[in-house]
This record gives C-alpha cells, structure tokens and sequence, in this order.
C-alpha cells in the first residue's frame, strides 16, 4: 500500500469544484481545504508506485482548476494503524541521541 498527501495550489473560485471531483475519487481517502501556503490537501492511498503514476496521470492532471500540486508519500506504512509493533520511542531516544554523539565535532576559536 501507498499512501500520499497531495498539496495542491487551486485556481480563484475553484476550490469547491476541485473538492467535490476529488472526495469522488476512490482513491482519495480524504480532502481538506486549508489555510496557509496551500489551498488543498488530500490524502491518497493505492496499491503501489505504478498506480500512484496512474493515478495522477488519468486522473488528477485532467481537473481543471488544479495550478500546481506537491506530493508528499510516507515512508511509515508499515506503522499505520498498527498498535502492536512494539517499537519503544525511549529506546529510538536513546539510540539517536547515542548516535548524535558520535558525530560531535569540536570547534576552537
């Protein structure tokens, strides 16, 4: 499974459209208008890499009022959703923390 966050740049008085034609995508698990640097974010999710290709070739190039878009895709789906993957975040602390020692460097004036 692929999951992304599309950031998307929306032309004047588009906004509304674009929301609707993607909240019918099957891919598109989520839309949300927003403020700030973007007008738009959803969230997609697909099977992998060639239908995420797909998908903004046939599918999100095509919606008229979209100027620009920015694909964000996660690298932690193997974590999503899961409540048991026993990952201790003081140990994952710790071990970054170790290795940030490691890479001191010490300056002299």
């Amino acid at each position: 499974m692929v999951t992304a966050f599309v950031l998307m740049h929306i032309k004047p008085n588009k906004l509304k459209i674009v929301s609707n034609t993607l909240s019918k995508l099957e891919e598109v698990k989520e839309i949300h208008e927003v403020y700030g640097r973007f007008d738009a974010i959803a969230k997609i999710e697909v099977a992998n890499n060639q239908e995420l290709q797909s998908f903004f070739q046939n599918k999100i190039s095509i919606i008229e009022g979209i100027r620009t878009s920015e694909t964000l895709i996660t690298l932690d789906n193997d974590y999503n959703g899961n409540k048991d993957n026993n990952v201790d975040v003081n140990e994952l602390l710790e071990e970054a923390d170790h290795e940030d020692k490691d890479d001191d460097v010490e300056y002299e004036v």
